[in-house]
């Protein structure tokens, strides 16, 4: 087999070779780019630790919206699998203000439950 290095080049240079990178992996860099900074004067030292604070609520704002990607697409799949949406329980934002949902197992096997309970004819359980 014949390595084409001339197709591999271009490639390479329009950018085609780029691995998606998850925002995780974009903050570690800033944060090791951020540390390697030697500041010369105490502004510099101010607006460095500034910076590290704001690294620091962008990674755990990023964490909160991952877990809330993680929690809609487990409900997404809940979904599909053919529950009604009057069944399903979908958490709102009030319930936890953070954004995160720790129900989503909980409320995925009541789903399933009631979908079951459905199917054979039971009445609906009251709350």
């Amino acid at each position: 087999m014949k390595i084409d290095y001339g197709k591999m080049t271009k490639s390479f240079l329009l950018g085609e070779t780029k691995v998606n990178v998850s925002i995780m992996t974009h903050v570690q860099a800033i944060k090791e780019m951020l540390s390697n900074m030697r500041p010369k004067s105490q502004t510099e030292q101010n607006r460095l630790d500034a910076a590290f604070q704001h690294l620091r609520e962008v990674r755990k704002q990023a964490r909160r919206l991952q877990e809330r990607v993680h929690t809609l697409e487990e409900q997404v799949k809940v979904l599909e699998e053919g529950a009604d949406p009057d069944i399903l329980e979908l958490p709102t934002p009030e319930e936890d203000p953070m954004g995160r949902n720790h129900k989503t197992s909980r409320l995925r096997k009541a789903a399933m439950r009631r979908r079951q309970e459905a199917e054979k004819g039971l009445p609906r359980r009251k709350k």
